[in-house]
């Protein structure tokens, strides 16, 4: 079985805040995120499992399937001098990055459309 290629993207720098769910305490809500998890939703094989921290899933693009994960991570303040629990406490706005990863087979089609897609939402490809 030929191995299967990983490649990762990433979009600094979005905006989000905590607010208090009913009976559920503080939730993260990212609303300013890229909308990327639409170009999954709508091209997903099967059914794509929803975490509070990302989606994760197989699309599938000219009969080759693409395992993908779209979470979100590095949450910090957003204003110089202020404290992560205090930001988190007030529902002051923070930032964040979205991180998309992308496992497939190479010997099928080496760069799927899906990559050009990806890009065009403003992530550049990690490392």
């Amino acid at each position: 079985m030929p191995e299967k290629k990983e490649l990762r993207f990433v979009s600094p720098n979005r905006f989000m805040f905590y607010e208090r769910g009913r009976g559920t305490g503080l939730k993260p809500h990212y609303v300013g995120r890229s909308g990327a998890d639409n170009l999954f939703k709508n091209n997903s094989l099967s059914v794509i499992t929803s975490t509070e921290r990302g989606i994760y899933g197989v699309v599938v693009e000219a009969c080759q399937e693409i395992e993908f994960s779209l979470s979100y991570g590095n949450e910090r303040v957003f204003r110089e001098n202020s404290k992560l629990l205090d930001a988190i406490h007030g529902g002051d706005t923070m930032l964040f990055d979205e991180i998309i990863t992308l496992s497939y087979n190479p010997e099928i089609n080496d760069s799927p459309e899906i990559i050009g897609e990806i890009k065009k939402f403003g992530f550049r490809e990690a490392n």
